[in-house]
């Protein structure tokens, strides 16, 4: 039985859904004035959010999808288009870097018509947009076709090169022919407004979206921040507008949740306690998690190095990839600062007031003039969370408790209780200076990344200093055999690295021969390359 039906009898096409049928992809987003009310609900267990969220999409996937005919979506959308055009170049106004950039990053992204892309199943929904996994690909080749001929007239009037239709049509080709992984499930995932959107709320998604499509186009290139795919050829700032992105499979949100469920299924039992007598097990699930928490303030550092303030991180906004990698992604409300007037790096903007509460920098919350260290207000509760699997502040209930709680500088400015057993100092030291109340006391992200990465290589020394199938081979810390199990490790990830690139499989990355070449190629090689950066990298500090 399909997971779905289209019924074309009534005005608009209706999509039923078989919610037994479905998977859970990305979670909702949390919008600005949902998360307020988040705030009001009295329940903070995992097992009551982990059951409204399992009741919630259930309910989303049981009620028909409809599909509002082309001629209403056309009706109320040309009366706002102007306007939405008009908030997202206010919002580009004194953005230096990303202007300069923008116009050739979008070029580089492949183009696709809206009846090219297959929408599957809703994956989730927020304030303005929608998440549909991608099915697969029509590729139309008049498309290609019509847009090459425009090229080459631009091409002749400017008297450069433009990209040629080889490339265009390989790109497309390989995104089309690559839209499944390995077990079926899809790799892609469509961004859009949701048909439902009001006609107040359409301008700022509309807005909102279209800033989203230039940031990600301008920050292609770290490996935390989710990828964007593919455009469409429509006009920005229309309904048939979308954006195609990497699948994530889980977000933060629901991985805490997971994390919480086997700390409490080994929680009191004594055969866990006889089979993890030295901590070993522990060391490695706090070892993940820091993993994960250096891997974000390493997105976040490369955004700001280009002057760029995120302004909603929190779980929502984090997610998983199918390889397990954690991507920072929802760009919409990102700025970037603009050019100081003078040498100070500290220098504060205003910008409105934006983001989720719960996560929200003090300065930010109170409309104050803020700048990147809001950035680090909000990982500093997110790295909190991914420690102790708790939501915080849970005693504030409503905004007016946490303008007196937390954000007022005359109130208690109260932050989440810090276990000093379970944690080092410093790595309290890092939380504490993360959520501080001034925004010049906090640390700068690249300075923040190094301290996480000292933390993680604490993690790892301990654990293999300590496992006891181990001492034989690390005996002393700066021992001979430790030194020679890690030069003989590099050398056989130098040959095996040495052997993959010599493969023929491996070596055809011309955009003509991409058919020939699979992901999972491209992905085992970016693996490997990685493992050997960091044993060279613990080899180096002597671990």
């Amino acid at each position: 039985m399909p997971a779905f039906s289209v019924d074309h009898s009534r005005g608009g096409a209706v999509i039923s859904i078989d919610a037994s049928q479905t998977f859970k992809g990305l979670s909702a987003k949390t919008p600005i004035e949902e998360e307020s009310k988040n705030t009001e609900e009295a329940s903070y267990s995992a097992e009551a959010e982990e059951a409204d969220e399992e009741h919630e999409g259930e309910g989303e996937l049981s009620v028909p999808y409809i599909l509002e005919p082309r001629n209403l979506k056309r009706g109320r959308s040309d009366a706002h288009q102007k306007s939405a055009e008009s908030i997202y170049t206010q919002n580009l106004s004194g953005c230096s870097w990303i202007q300069s950039s923008k116009m050739s990053k979008m070029k580089e992204i492949p183009k696709f018509t809206s009846r090219e892309a297959m929408m599957g199943l809703v994956l989730g929904s927020g304030c303005f947009g929608a998440v549909y996994e991608v099915r697969g690909f029509y590729l139309n080749t008049q498309h290609t076709q019509k847009s090459s001929l425009k090229d080459d007239i631009r091409s002749k009037r400017s008297g450069r090169e433009e990209p040629s239709e080889i490339s265009e049509i390989s790109e497309r080709k390989f995104i089309a022919r690559h839209c499944y992984c390995n077990n079926g499930d899809a790799r892609y995932a469509i961004k859009k407004l949701k048909p439902s959107i009001l006609e107040d709320d359409f301008m700022n998604g509309m807005a909102a979206l279209a800033n989203e499509t230039v940031y990600l186009a301008c920050l292609q290139h770290h490996p935390n921040i989710i990828k964007l795919r593919g455009i469409a050829v429509e006009n920005m700032f229309s309904m048939d507008y979308f954006l195609i992105l990497d699948r994530l499979y889980d977000t933060l949100r629901i991985r805490i949740l997971t994390w919480e469920k086997k700390k409490n299924h080994t929680k009191g039992f004594v055969r866990s306690y006889i089979k993890d007598r030295d901590g070993e097990k522990k060391r490695k699930l706090l070892e993940a998690r820091m993993k994960y928490a250096m891997d974000l303030m390493a997105a976040i550092a490369y955004i700001h190095e280009h002057r760029i303030i995120h302004r909603d991180i929190k779980p929502d906004n984090i997610g998983f990839d199918v390889r397990n990698d954690i991507k920072l992604f929802d760009f919409g409300l990102a700025r970037e600062m603009p050019t100081p007037k003078g040498n100070s790096p500290d220098e504060t903007f205003q910008f409105t007031s934006a983001g989720s509460p719960r996560y929200m920098a003090p300065e930010v919350g109170l409309d104050q003039k803020h700048n990147q260290s809001c950035d680090i207000y909000s990982f500093g509760l997110v790295f909190w969370e991914m420690l102790t699997l708790k939501r915080p502040f849970k005693n504030e209930k409503t905004m007016e408790q946490l303008k007196e709680d937390v954000w007022y500088p005359w109130g208690p400015q109260e932050r989440p209780e810090i276990p000093a057993k379970e944690f080092s100092y410093s790595i309290q030291k890092i939380l504490k200076e993360c959520w501080h109340p001034r925004p010049q006391a906090r640390p700068k992200a690249h300075n923040l990344l190094e301290d996480l990465k000292k933390e993680c290589l604490k993690l790892r020394q301990d654990t293999r200093v300590s496992h006891t199938a181990r001492r034989s081979t690390f005996v002393m810390e700066d021992g001979h055999q430790g030194r020679k199990s890690h030069d003989m490790t590099i050398r056989k990830l130098s040959d095996m690295i040495k052997e993959e690139e010599s493969s023929p499989r491996l070596s055809v990355r011309g955009e003509t021969q991409l058919d020939n070449t699979t992901l999972e190629d491209f992905d085992y090689l970016e693996r490997s390359r990685k493992s050997i950066d960091d044993v060279r990298h613990y080899a180096s500090l002597g671990l």
